[in-house]
């Protein structure tokens, strides 16, 4: 049986679904299926948006849920509004390795340019839609850099600019 948000108060053998599960199907959206119970087994099992594999988090046993969880990751581990993840252990470990590989990469020296670009130079507000990625790693490079993110921005496109001119 799919779970949605709809099914959040939902009884099995009337037994509500665990707190953990409730949460996660409140944060992960409203229509989506990315939850489920399996009455073979009686058992619920939340899906990885990156992986897209099932895993098994509790257990139904003796008009009880049983966490069975080994392998997706639970957000506020032990406090009462934890709740699973977007994705599995193996992804998330993945992805937090990922990030942490942009975050080691040697910085750009910009100094230069940012004089260039802000000499005499009015500015235009514009918005913006980035990938998710691309933004926290904006995000991060301004942390450690100690820069506004749209000072980065055009930053970037300066140098961009320098070294793709355009003939007209």
């Amino acid at each position: 049986m799919d779970l949605k948000l709809k099914d959040k108060d939902v009884l099995i053998e009337g037994v509500a679904l665990p707190i953990p599960l409730q949460i996660s199907l409140e944060k992960r959206g409203k229509t989506v299926v990315n939850h489920r119970y399996v009455e073979d087994v009686k058992e619920l099992q939340v899906l990885c948006s990156s992986c897209n594999q099932w895993h098994s988090t509790c257990n139904l046993e003796g008009g009880a849920w049983v966490d069975i969880n080994k392998t997706y990751k639970l957000c506020n581990k032990g406090k009462h509004n934890e709740y699973f993840d977007t994705y599995c252990l193996q992804c998330y470990e993945s992805k937090k390795n990922k990030d942490t590989k942009i975050i080691e990469q040697e910085p750009v020296v910009m100094a230069e340019i940012e004089e260039k670009c802000n000499v005499g130079k009015e500015r235009i507000q514009q918005t913006v839609f980035l990938y998710p990625d691309n933004d926290l790693f904006i995000k991060l490079y301004c942390v450690f850099q100690n820069k506004k993110k749209n000072q980065l921005i055009n930053e970037i496109i300066a140098e961009f600019k320098a070294n793709n001119p355009i003939n007209l």
